[in-house]
């Protein structure tokens, strides 16, 4: 009963310091806000996301490799972040955090031409992965980009929320 007893308590204890870690460290920053010449509240838009070009050696040693992925998430308030930066080959990969669905499209909206030049109706579904168009609702989309440029995109079901990839 001892034992049994003991290993609640210490599963007790070690829920709760999960939890407060995860309370203390799972907090998302909010958006930096800056106040312009007029005197008003502006928010500022954060510099793009640079994938690193070279592995890093840490301070221990080991070798720190390129990822292939980078991770751009849909909230409410728009994907974030709003611009990212890539090696050709790399893949994103955008979740919807937000509370309505996502569908991310390459503009032109609503053709979805600019990526790959067939239009949504030419290539949805895209078995062959090459447009770049998740061409139905869901909770995540992976894409991987092979071509250089500036490519930018939209929700399509909630244009006025849009990004950038700039693969080199």
């Amino acid at each position: 009963m001892k034992n049994a007893s003991s290993f609640i308590l210490g599963l007790i204890v070690i829920l709760l310091i999960a939890g407060a870690a995860y309370t203390y460290f799972g907090k998302k920053a909010e958006a930096p806000i800056a106040i312009n010449d007029s005197g008003n509240q502006v928010a500022v838009s954060p510099s793009p996301v640079v994938v690193p070009e070279t592995p890093i050696t840490p301070a221990d040693g080991g070798v720190e490799t390129i990822p292939t992925a980078t991770t751009v998430t849909l909230t409410s308030a728009g994907f974030s972040p709003a611009s990212v930066k890539i090696k050709s080959g790399q893949k994103v990969i955008f979740v919807n955090n937000s509370n309505g669905n996502m569908w991310v499209a390459a503009d032109e909206h609503p053709s979805h031409t600019e990526y790959n030049g067939t239009d949504r109706q030419s290539h949805c579904p895209d078995i062959t992965e090459v447009a770049f168009d998740q061409c139905a609702d869901g909770k995540t989309y992976t894409f991987t980009f092979t071509k250089t440029g500036s490519w930018d995109y939209h929700n399509h079901l909630s244009a006025n929320k849009t990004g950038t990839v700039i693969v080199e």
